[in-house]
């Protein structure tokens, strides 16, 4: 099974772009629930819990409508195969790689050894 197909999925790409989204709201919500509860008093119980649950259905309903909002992206597609620009058969100068000169090796010195790393014979 192919996984393009799988990736060009509009719902596919719907859902996860809402989870990755709802990461950030979610994370707002919560600091700003804790804020209120910071500044409302202790004795405030029942608004305090009345903002908890109004809270925990936003979280619910955010990713949710964060999905729908989302458009999917859209991929071309290609009319036929165009070949890589690396693939055999094309001369130099025809879009393909230049391939450089072979190295030339350095003539042994004179009276020295053909050791690279400078060593006796």
């Amino acid at each position: 099974m192919m996984i393009t197909p799988l990736l060009e999925s509009p719902i596919l790409q719907r859902l996860s772009w809402g989870l990755i989204h709802s990461l950030w709201e979610i994370a707002i919500l919560a600091v700003l629930y804790g804020l209120v509860v910071a500044f409302l008093p202790a004795a405030m119980m029942k608004v305090r819990y009345l903002v908890g649950c109004a809270v925990l259905t936003a979280m619910l309903l955010l990713p949710v409508l964060t999905i729908t909002m989302i458009e999917p992206i859209t991929f071309p597609k290609a009319s036929k195969y165009e070949p890589s620009p690396l693939a055999p058969g094309r001369a130099p100068g025809e879009g393909g790689v230049v391939m450089a000169p072979p190295q030339v090796f350095a003539e042994p010195r004179p009276g020295g050894s053909d050791n690279v790393f400078g060593g006796g014979e």
